[in-house]
This record gives C-alpha cells, structure tokens and sequence, in this order.
C-alpha cells in the first residue's frame, strides 16, 4: 500500500512448481522534493504587486482626465454667451 512518502515495490519471493512467482512488497521511500528558488517564490508576489501598482496608476490617470475634461467644459460653458429662448 502506497503511503505519502513511499511506493509500494513488489519483490519477486519464490516461484512454485506450477511458474507462479510469490510477491512481497516493501516500502521504498520517495525522494524529497526539490527546495524551491527564492526568486521563484517571490515571482507571482511581484506580479501581483505590479499589477495593483498599474492598477492604481491607470484608475488615477482616469480620474485626472475626467476632471480636466470637467473643468474644460465648465469653463467653455462660462465663456460663451447665453442664449434667451
């Protein structure tokens, strides 16, 4: 039976008289996983990051844009001369 840290082996035991080979099985242990570099584990942190700084420079550049837009209009509106209906 298979564990978290083995295989399961099967060993050839014996061979009887009818050519049926008897198994034992044994615990080989796995190898440990391999250590994780840490510029790998700092990479979707980093991205992350990156993502929220971009995310917060293009919601501000939006916001600028529309209030100067705003105050444009507003001050072409104050310049042009009304009209009476």
């Amino acid at each position: 039976m298979a564990t978290a840290a083995s295989i399961s082996d099967p060993i050839p035991v014996a061979v009887d008289s009818a050519g049926v080979t008897e198994f034992v099985s044994r615990e080989v242990p796995l190898a440990a996983p391999a250590a994780v570099p840490a510029t790998v584990a700092l990479l979707p942190q980093l991205l992350s990051w990156t993502a929220i700084g971009l995310l917060v420079f293009v919601s501000g550049g939006v916001i600028y844009l529309s209030t100067v837009e705003w105050r444009d209009r507003r001050r072409r509106q104050a310049a042009e001369p009304r009209r009476r209906p």
